[in-house]
């Protein structure tokens, strides 16, 4: 898991700028994303997925953080396949929500990293 941190914190880094670019081999999209943390006593998840088609491969991001920006956990997730931008995209907030319940978090805000 510190790995999925570390590359997590680095995402994260990369873009805490105000504009940020997300590639794929589908398409190339430009999109803010601004973390802001939840309310108190909230856990928020981000979630975020790739894919390289030339490669066959996707993969998905999860971090959960509480209202003091402490991660509280983070998972991710790689498979070989094609795939559509989308799709994927909804796979991780599928698999967010999932993770928030085996959890047993009650009080959680999701945010997904695609516009």
């Amino acid at each position: 898991m510190d790995k999925t941190i570390q590359e997590w914190m680095e995402f994260d880094e990369a873009n805490s700028k105000k504009k940020a670019k997300v590639l794929s081999t589908e398409h190339t999209q430009n999109h803010h994303s601004i973390w802001a943390p939840p309310p108190e006593g909230v856990i928020k998840i981000n979630c975020d997925a790739t894919l390289d088609n030339k490669r066959i491969r996707t993969g998905w991001k999860i971090v959960a953080r509480n209202w003091k920006r402490e991660i509280q956990a983070s998972w991710d997730f790689t498979d070989t396949k094609y795939s559509e931008a989308e799709l994927e995209e909804g796979l991780a907030l599928r698999q967010a929500v999932d993770s928030a319940i085996q959890c047993g978090w009650k009080a959680v805000e999701f945010q997904k990293e695609w516009n």
